[in-house]
């Protein structure tokens, strides 16, 4: 169970940072 928790916060903050990124193009 430990380890699907590691994976999912993994993910969460990949995407978190790709979107970012996108948006931060946009603005720009």
């Amino acid at each position: 169970m430990k380890m699907v928790v590691y994976i999912y916060k993994e993910l969460l903050i990949f995407w978190t940072n790709k979107i970012i990124c996108f948006l931060t193009r946009l603005a720009a």
